[in-house]
């Protein structure tokens, strides 16, 4: 019987799959889990089925599990996360709770949380595959590549079906600098699912670090075509147009990546650079200081001081 579930493109809440026996309030049960419901109306649903005391256990955790998920759909996060919560209080063997909940307190920026989550519904569940993906971007983002790749190799090897774990495995094989590999995943999540803006971009990346700009232009412009307000896909698509020498069209992206996102230092010096190339070295000064305003890292920050050095001026 499936659950409920939210499927979005910046954040995977997955659901589960259980055989239990109908409840008997049939139509709060239908509702709670039925993934054409609106929210409101399945928050309700899951609230009436709940109060009723009728449940206990795994059914008890599967209500309190669809509400989170419907709690989510809102952007309501901290009630999702207290129905997680009571989810796996009601039945602590109950792996998708853990798993949702770890990608909430990932995106809380608390990863030690959200890594023990995991770990959990792995042990509860071990060829769980979105858990197992969840734990590899983790470890992953920790510099653990070798981890990432044993859950990524598993996740693949129970669902080759699953573009998320091809692209995640993707830039582990390029940083550990095996661009090969790295691009036959990227293809391969992006031949599974062609509007996988994650895996277009990151190839889109490789493919320009390997001079092959056509290749990178036609992945960006993918990009744009599923989402045009991306401006990572405008100002990756101006940088190779700049690299090609068509000075103008990178132009016309870098603006439109500066009009997306002006807090973004990465897209003034995009923007800088090709102004540098338009012989505007006024517009590129007030660029790279636009970059040191926004007090990015220290390599942006390095990359924009060096830069207005060579341009005569102090940063």
């Amino acid at each position: 019987m499936k659950y409920r579930r939210l499927l979005t493109v910046m954040f995977f809440f997955v659901s589960c799959a259980a055989i239990i026996g109908r409840p008997a309030h049939a139509d709060d049960w239908d509702t709670c889990k039925d993934e054409e419901a609106a929210a409101a109306a399945a928050i309700e649903a899951c609230t009436n089925a709940i109060d009723s005391k009728k449940f206990k256990a795994r059914e008890l955790s599967v209500l309190f599990y669809n509400r989170a998920i419907s709690y989510r759909a809102s952007d309501d996060v901290d009630r999702a996360l207290a129905d997680y919560d009571e989810a796996i209080r009601a039945d602590p063997r109950h792996a998708p709770p853990y798993n949702n909940r770890g990608k909430i307190w990932y995106e809380k920026g608390d990863g030690d949380r959200a890594l023990a989550d995991f770990d959990e519904a792995i042990k509860l569940k071990p060829d769980y595959v979105h858990a197992l993906v969840n734990r590899a971007d983790i470890y992953d983002s920790r510099g653990d590549g070798d981890r990432a790749l044993v859950d990524l190799d598993k996740a693949i090897g129970t669902d080759v079906k699953n573009a998320r774990a091809y692209n995640i495995r993707g830039l582990v094989w390029k940083k550990k600098g095996n661009a090969e590999r790295a691009l036959a995943d990227f293809t391969q999540a992006i031949k599974i699912e062609p509007k996988q803006v994650f895996a277009l971009v990151n190839r889109g990346i490789l493919l320009s670090e390997r001079e092959d700009y056509d290749g990178a232009i036609a992945d960006f412009s993918a990009v744009i075509g599923v989402n045009p307000k991306s401006d990572v896909a405008h100002m990756r698509r101006a940088q190779a147009l700049l690299a090609k020498g068509d000075n103008t069209a990178a132009l016309r992206d870098a603006e439109q990546a500066v009009a997306l996102d002006e807090r973004d230092p990465a897209n003034y010096l995009a923007r800088a650079a090709i102004m540098r190339a338009l012989a505007r070295t006024y517009d590129a000064i007030l660029d790279y200081r636009a970059v040191i305003r926004l007090k990015p890292g220290d390599v942006r920050r390095q990359q924009a001081a060096n830069a207005l050095l060579e341009l005569g001026v102090q940063p």
